[in-house]
């Protein structure tokens, strides 16, 4: 046991040796490069629905994705003029720029977007965690058995 008594000799071992095949695989950069992509492209798509929202243009597919994300109608409109007033042009990315927004309620929309944002990046990149992948996973010397299972277990 080790000194708080919570993982084997073995289990130590297992959970280092887990630790550096996903660095050697590759997995963790991938999944990492894989997520900027996806939170770009969301990004871009959600800025393209508020503004088809004040144009009165929005379809209905447009309106639901950014409802299901958590924007209501209304934050939508404040979220567009923050990044409006705030957000940086490169190229045909807008990058939001979230830490320039001011104000307390401007704090709050700013996490409402990224919150927006992450969740939508979960549901497209699949990461696995704790929550999605088996309960015998959760054991470090079990984890080394089923770690490139565990994409799989999470979709």
């Amino acid at each position: 046991m080790d000194d708080f008594g919570k993982h084997t000799k073995f289990e130590r071992i297992a959970d280092k040796v887990s630790q550096k095949a996903i660095s050697a695989t590759g997995i963790r950069h991938w999944n990492a490069a894989l997520k900027q992509i996806a939170s770009t492209i969301i990004s871009e798509n959600m800025i393209d629905a508020m503004k088809a929202l004040r144009k009165g243009k929005a379809s209905s597919k447009q309106v639901s994705n950014l409802a299901r994300s958590g924007i209501s109608l209304e934050d939508a409109a404040e979220i567009l003029k923050h990044i409006e007033k705030h957000g940086v042009k490169q190229g045909q990315i807008t990058i939001p720029n979230i830490s320039k927004w001011v104000g307390l309620r401007a704090a709050s929309l700013g996490e409402v977007y990224a919150s927006a944002l992450r969740k939508d990046m979960d549901r497209v990149i699949v990461t696995p965690g704790i929550a999605t992948t088996p309960l015998w996973m959760s054991k470090n010397g079990l984890t080394l058995l089923g770690q490139f299972q565990s994409f799989g277990f999470s979709s």
